[in-house]
């Protein structure tokens, strides 16, 4: 197999992941890159950031039909994300790698438990702080709800800053658990909040360091792309449960291995 021909590949498990849990697959592209096309934690980040935000972008635009998409939330959450996503970007290069990436195996590890544990029902979904009805599908906009809203996307972004991740692993449950979005409602939302985040802080870092630094990258976002269109349509088919417990798995066999890797 040629490095394309795997680069490609690779990007493409990410991207299915992506399409599938609505942003939990990101995680995995920062070890692929490092471990499968050879890349330092910096660029791999960086294309990681890169790669996601198309996709997720993609998986948006897919996801549109479904009528799920909340313009208001998306603001709420992305604007912030957007805005403090540079933040990350610059505390990263101000971090040791090898810190970096055993604080990335201990993420990991914590995403796994969640997605393991992660039990919602599109039909059943219990009073929260945006939506206090449970018998309501609307979102009720307070201040406690802006609010929380607000500080998920801050967090989100400066974590998809410094570890080149989309942060859909925090944005779906604050979009299930905050905002009262059934679980397919708030992997279509958490695309495009992805993709908001992404891009912003890839853009950061085109200006700052002029670009991908390998042809490798390019390969590896274009397998994303492909692969995040396949996810859109298999979630629709797949059992929510299967889905996640398989990329729990997946993601405490990456934190394994980052962790071995630093001896």
């Amino acid at each position: 197999m040629t490095v394309e021909w795997l680069a490609i590949g690779l990007g493409a498990i990410v991207g299915i992941a992506l399409g599938l849990t609505g942003g939990g697959g990101a995680i995995l592209a920062v070890p692929l890159l490092i471990y499968g096309l050879g890349f330092s934690i910096g660029d791999a980040a960086s294309v990681s950031l890169i790669a996601v935000g198309a996709a997720a972008l993609l998986g948006g635009i897919l996801a549109l039909p479904q009528k799920n998409v909340s313009l208001p939330v998306i603001l709420t959450l992305g604007v912030t994300g957007m805005v403090t996503a540079p933040v990350g970007v610059i505390l990263r290069k101000q971090l040791p790698e090898q810190l970096i990436i055993l604080c990335f195996a201990v993420l990991m590890v914590i995403v796994g438990i969640r997605m393991w544990r992660r039990k919602v029902s599109a039909n059943l979904l219990p009073a929260t702080v945006c939506r206090p009805d449970s018998s309501s599908t609307k979102i009720k906009w307070s201040c406690r709800c802006s609010m929380v809203l607000l500080m998920a996307g801050a967090v989100v972004g400066i974590l998809s800053g410094v570890f080149g991740v989309g942060g859909g692993f925090l944005i779906v449950p604050a979009l299930v658990f905050v905002a009262g979005l059934s679980a397919r409602a708030s992997v279509a939302n958490s695309l495009w909040i992805i993709a908001a985040v992404a891009i912003s802080g890839s853009t950061f870092h085109f200006a700052s360091a002029g670009g991908i630094a390998s042809e490798k990258g390019w390969w590896f976002l274009a397998g994303s792309c492909l692969g995040v269109g396949l996810g859109t349509l298999l979630v629709r088919r797949l059992p929510d449960q299967k889905v996640n417990r398989g990329f729990a798995v997946s993601a405490w066999a990456m934190a394994v291995l980052m962790v071995f890797s630093q001896g």
